[in-house]
């Protein structure tokens, strides 16, 4: 849930009152860190390759100033996006520090090439929610290829994985640490499905995620021919897996989502259980830039991590001018807050270029096109929430702003 999880009831009242008056009077409470931008390999789908090359990472003095300055608000952070998180120069003083001031790593994404017995070490002696691991393929030879890098580092990422694995449930071990194993689903991994499950489980991780690559060139993608062969396997890793519940599955770029909650009902017949019901997000708005931000290796701010890859976003400040706090309070992020707002007054889907929109993205003005919206919040906070919209719904502004909506139907 992006650290929203680890709020208290003040935070949550407080988040509620600055969506009321349209300005944060806390946070931010948690905190996405991209401190570098390089990574250590080369994957060909990456999202990030023009700022992985510019080779700028938070130096440490700056990271302990923004932990400074967000304390006592700031609860947990997300290590993920960007660069390689380990590939930074002082990672073991980096995570010391984030021990020492008690802060929470709710997930932490890594290729796992740096992932060390000493780093192992380092975070089962911390609160870490979740690791995961990319490891992305089944072999050395597709590892190595798609990804840019040595054949023998796919070893060493499996190796890594077992350590970790084995060391938060040791006998002196109080960590709670979930590890979930990364696989990727495209035309060179078609039939390896049941060999990633195989791997996932041998290594005894916690959850396999299963997932497509979006912006893949078609040639990338999974044959029409091979669909049936690819079904197959699913259906029967799902089935193998009904009460484990470890495959987690995301094919919507393959096409392959419907099929797959075909399968998920008889998945869900042979637990007992009702099919769950299509969950209804008419309510459930974005409240990121009231408790997170997103920080990437260069300083730059941002409201989320999903305005910050290539072609996203400007950033909203960047820490190596002010501080976090001048950012979060200024007026970049006011106007963000404010066109989220109108989002929420209007109701999407909105047409952001029609609305005359400055700071805020197609994806923010959809229910259903960001991800992260199935992560946010808690059912309590989105009722209490709508009840602030549907009072500005009803005020001047709002009854304004839906006659807007109803016009740009028509232009």
């Amino acid at each position: 849930m992006l650290g929203w999880q680890f709020l208290t009831e003040e935070n949550r009242r407080t988040i509620l009152r600055g969506i009321r008056e349209g300005a944060p009077f806390g946070g931010p409470y948690h905190l996405e860190f991209d401190w570098c931008d390089p990574c250590n390999l080369h994957c060909f789908f990456c999202n990030n390759k023009n700022r992985n090359q510019n080779g700028k990472f938070l130096s440490y003095e700056t990271i302990r100033s923004i932990l400074d300055e967000t304390s006592p608000d700031l609860h947990s952070v997300r290590l993920s996006g960007g660069g390689e998180p380990l590939f930074h120069k002082h990672i073991h003083k980096i995570l010391d520090l984030l021990c020492e001031r008690k802060i929470i790593i709710d997930n932490f994404t890594t290729n796992g090439v740096l992932l060390s017995p000493e780093i192992t070490d380092s975070l089962t002696r911390m609160r870490v929610n979740e690791v995961i691991v990319s490891l992305n393929y089944p072999d050395a030879a597709s590892y190595s290829e798609e990804m840019g890098t040595l054949p023998q580092n796919f070893d060493r990422v499996v190796k890594n994985v077992e350590y970790l694995s084995q060391k938060r449930r040791g006998k002196n071990s109080d960590s709670s640490i979930k590890i979930t194993l990364q696989f990727l689903i495209c035309g060179r991994t078609a039939f390896d499905i049941p060999r990633m499950v195989k791997l996932g489980n041998r290594l005894g991780v916690d959850y396999i995620y299963l997932r497509g690559i979006s912006g893949i060139e078609p040639s990338k993608r999974i044959a029409e021919k091979d669909k049936e062969r690819v079904k197959e396997d699913l259906r029967q890793a799902l089935i193998d897996d009904a009460r484990q519940r470890r495959l987690i599955v995301n094919l919507v770029d393959e096409g392959l989502d419907p099929f797959y909650c075909e399968a998920m009902h008889e998945v869900y017949a042979i637990r007992e259980e009702p099919y769950p019901s299509p969950i209804r997000a008419n309510n459930e708005y974005c409240y990121m830039p009231y408790y997170s931000a997103a920080i990437r290796g260069d300083g730059g701010v941002y409201p989320c991590c999903m305005l910050i890859n290539d072609g996203g976003s400007e950033p909203l400040g960047n820490v190596n001018e002010q501080g976090i706090k001048e950012i979060w309070r200024g007026k970049a992020f006011a106007i963000f807050r404010k066109e989220m707002e109108t989002v929420q007054i209007m109701r999407p889907p909105l047409d952001v270029k029609k609305c005359g929109f400055r700071a805020i993205f197609d994806v923010c003005a959809t229910h259903y096109g960001c991800p992260i919206t199935w992560n946010l919040c808690d059912a309590d906070f989105y009722q209490k929430a709508e009840a602030i919209h549907r009072s500005k719904r009803n005020s001047l502004r709002g009854l304004f702003l839906r006659a807007r909506k109803k016009l740009h139907r028509f232009f």
